[in-house]
């Protein structure tokens, strides 16, 4: 794989840069595959710079600072704190106190005149287009403004989701209450609230940074976050839920095709399985009542893994979850929505805060056109 001599690589274990295990039985050396081919990947960027700013748009090198969320060692942390484990400890409202840097320790809210109509996504999507054009550029805010409408768009997605205008009940409170979830449940909505929060720069909220770096207003760069979620490649519940729903008729599942993207496994980011999936899927697992239809999707787990190799993912978990509840597809899209604008908001303050436009470069391709 590396292309080198033996020396070479003692030379890089030597040096650091490549770790060695020893096999107990025969004393042979053994390098880990991922290892050499993040590292391989390192060297070959080191060798074309060129290449290093594309390769950062596709799960590549960080192209910017933040300080709101990050993956280390197979954990998601918001603020340094492991989000699996405010999973089990605290509520949304929480989380958005501790990622918008609030002195109060949870997000003090209220109850709105008055709730946009609608579903979901038409009311919230509506309401933020109106609230866009209607308010002036951020450059003319001072700080505490911009808290002040983080709060009332968290409200009103918060109204529109749950049907219920009273901000002083928990997100999660509502939404079992609008949805019917029994008492023992509700646990499982607040726990995929918080593990939404935020997740570093993925599409979306590498949106909602480049629309607020321009100084426009909170609403615009939300709305441009929960258009990205409208693409079948970011936080698809729909395209997960219905494999769950076929592997549950046929007992079959039918591997994508060469290429093609795999719904709902397999995230380049947790290579040993990601932790929102597991947190949600070891929660619906330890539950008598729900053991009839969780058999299903741990036996389209296990088939899949088996066949790919590849781990369940956050959009199988929440396709899962709501197939094991019963709950209609749309309740996962507005747990997803109400969640990461919590986050989309922590990094629109976050780029208030820095002088420069987000503005990369394209490198140019010259396409011949041939005639007849």
């Amino acid at each position: 794989m590396l292309g080198i001599s033996i020396a070479s690589l003692y030379s890089y274990v030597s040096r650091g840069k490549l770790g060695r295990t020893e096999d107990p039985d025969t004393g042979t050396s053994l390098f880990g595959v991922q290892e050499i081919q993040a590292f391989i990947s390192r060297r070959d960027r080191g060798k074309r710079p060129d290449r290093v700013a594309i390769a950062s748009l596709d799960f590549g090198l960080p192209v910017l600072e933040s300080g709101i969320s990050t993956v280390e060692d197979g954990r998601l942390l918001f603020h340094g704190h492991d989000a699996a484990e405010l999973a089990s400890q605290v509520d949304l409202e929480t989380v958005a106190a501790l990622l918008w840097g609030l002195p109060t320790a949870r997000l003090e809210t209220g109850v709105l005149a008055e709730i946009p109509s609608g579903p979901f996504r038409t009311g919230f999507c509506g309401w933020l287009v109106q609230e866009a054009a209607a308010h002036p550029s951020r450059a003319f805010w001072p700080n505490s403004d911009v808290l002040h409408h983080a709060s009332h768009i968290f409200q009103t997605a918060a109204a529109i989701g749950t049907g219920s205008p009273d901000g002083r009940v928990a997100v999660h409170e509502r939404l079992a209450a609008r949805y019917g979830v029994g008492q023992g449940d509700v646990d499982l909505i607040k726990a995929a609230l918080v593990l939404h929060a935020d997740h570093e720069l993925n599409t979306s909220t590498f949106a909602v940074r480049c629309v607020a770096s321009t100084c426009a207003n909170p609403y615009a760069a939300v709305l441009a976050g929960v258009c990205a979620t409208m693409g079948s490649r970011h936080a698809d519940f729909r395209a997960a839920l219905d494999i769950i729903e076929r592997y549950a008729v046929t007992g079959h599942y039918q591997p994508p095709q060469a290429g093609a993207v795999m719904t709902g496994f397999g995230h380049q980011l947790y290579p040993q399985g990601d932790p929102r999936a597991r947190t949600l899927l070891d929660g619906l697992g330890s539950r008598p009542h729900l053991a009839a239809r969780m058999a299903v999707v741990d036996d389209l787990i296990a088939q899949v893994v088996k066949e790919t190799g590849k781990l369940p993912k956050n959009d199988f978990a929440m396709a899962a979850m709501v197939h094991v509840l019963a709950l209609p597809v749309e309740l996962a899209e507005i747990i997803f929505t109400t969640s990461r604008l919590v986050g989309w908001m922590a990094h629109v303050l976050e780029q208030y805060a820095l002088p420069a436009l987000i503005r990369p470069r394209a490198r140019y391709r010259l396409v011949v056109e041939h005639g007849d």
